[in-house]
């Protein structure tokens, strides 16, 4: 005897001659309708009993009530044993099985609240996949004010993420995503007298600025930073090819280095200095949790 085999293309007009013939057995009546005219949803199996299991149907064939309504002359107990890989596509993908579960590679551009950039993914399998991007910004004001002193300040953010993405659902893009990010964000600011006797008070003491040669302000923050969100994609068709994305999580990027110094070496005494700088620590202390909030439009194949 023949190992146990898949249902080839000809295995379907076999069966439904010996539909016709149980069909006019239990009501009298005949099957008359065209069989080139039957799709794959209205085909009716009706193996034996004892040759049900003769038979291997791919994973993705189901068991349906018989549906009346599409032209057969009388109800029977039996069940559709038939999807389109089984019957009509001897072996190809059908138009729902062309379309998977998710493409493993995307693309994308996005902005938020580390700035406009760029982002790959790789979903190597169906819960785990790989991430990493590169975020840009930079930003000048003349006049920011810092625990009283108004500087002049150049900002860049510059971020670097690198992150393992876990998917709870393989027909999902919702993820969790765990990783660190590359901080190379600086701030640096310098405060210049812009007027004769302009004065500015550096810890308990004050300053004419033209006297110590203004006063320089940099801010670091720590170089290698961790970072966890969730996101997910929206896509805007059955092909999941192109989606919208977006994200929400937070980087932890600690307590910044603070770094002052007046323009002439010497002219503010270190006392000052070091009170001044521990104010501006003081408040930076309470941002150290940067909020991530993306949206991106991305492409997927």
């Amino acid at each position: 005897m023949k190992s146990r085999s898949k249902i080839t293309p000809k295995f379907p007009a076999l069966v439904l001659c010996g539909l016709m013939l149980h069909l006019g057995t239990t009501s009298g009546q005949t099957l008359t309708r065209d069989a080139s005219s039957i799709s794959t949803d209205d085909l009716v199996l009706t193996p034996p009993p004892g040759l049900r299991d003769a038979y291997t149907l791919p994973e993705a064939a189901v068991w349906r009530p018989l549906n009346t309504a599409r032209g057969f002359p009388n109800r029977t107990e039996s069940l559709i044993y038939a999807t389109a890989e089984s019957v009509a596509g001897g072996g190809n993908e059908s138009e729902a099985g062309k379309v998977p579960a998710y493409r493993p590679f995307t693309f994308g551009v996005e902005a938020g609240t580390t700035g406009p950039g760029v982002v790959g993914s790789w979903r190597f399998l169906g819960h785990l996949g790989l991430r990493a991007g590169l975020h840009y910004f930079s930003y000048s004001a003349d006049d920011i004010e810092i625990e009283g002193i108004n500087f002049g300040a150049d900002l860049r953010l510059m971020w670097m993420p690198v992150a393992l993405d876990l998917y709870p659902s393989k027909s999902s893009s919702f993820r969790f995503t765990l990783g660190a990010v590359l901080n190379r964000n600086e701030f640096e600011g310098s405060a210049r007298a812009r007027d004769n006797g302009q004065t500015i008070e550096i810890g308990e003491s004050i300053y004419d600025l033209q006297d110590i040669g203004g006063l320089s302000l940099e801010l670091d923050q720590q170089t290698v930073c961790p970072y966890m969100a969730i996101g997910g994609n929206l896509y805007l068709g059955r092909a999941k090819r192109w989606s919208l994305m977006g994200e929400l999580g937070v980087i932890y990027t600690d307590s910044p280095e603070v770094r002052l110094a007046p323009g002439v070496p010497g002219s503010v005494s270190e006392a000052d200095l070091r009170a001044e700088i521990q104010e501006i620590e003081d408040v930076a202390k309470n941002f150290k949790f940067w909020p991530v909030i993306k949206f991106g439009l991305c492409f997927s194949f």
